[in-house]
């Protein structure tokens, strides 16, 4: 399986309270020289699902840049389909952080 986010976002998601139970779509990162940090990276359908209180539009720009949009007015952009939905994702749930 090809994920494409990086460990930062991944960070984000997990600390905004993205369940971490998955082991199958957990990657480890070195975060410090002497501590491996552990992350679940969901994929683009986990991420939509779980964005299941807003309508998603999903749309790629010439210059490959994606952006997701939803029915509340809410907006992220990112360099895969999956950054910009996990993006979208957390602005969503801002108010619940």
């Amino acid at each position: 399986m090809n994920y494409t986010m990086d460990y930062q976002l991944a960070k984000q998601l997990k600390d905004a309270g993205w369940p971490q139970n998955k082991s199958d779509t957990t990657r480890n990162w070195i975060d410090s020289p002497n501590e491996v940090a552990s992350v679940v990276l969901p994929t683009l359908s986990e991420l939509i699902e779980a964005c299941h209180s807003a309508r998603i539009l999903l749309t790629e720009e010439k210059d490959g840049e994606w952006f997701s949009f939803s029915n509340t007015s809410v907006k992220a952009n990112g360099k895969t389909p999956e950054e910009a939905v996990a993006k979208l994702w957390l602005e969503l749930n801002k108010e619940k952080i």
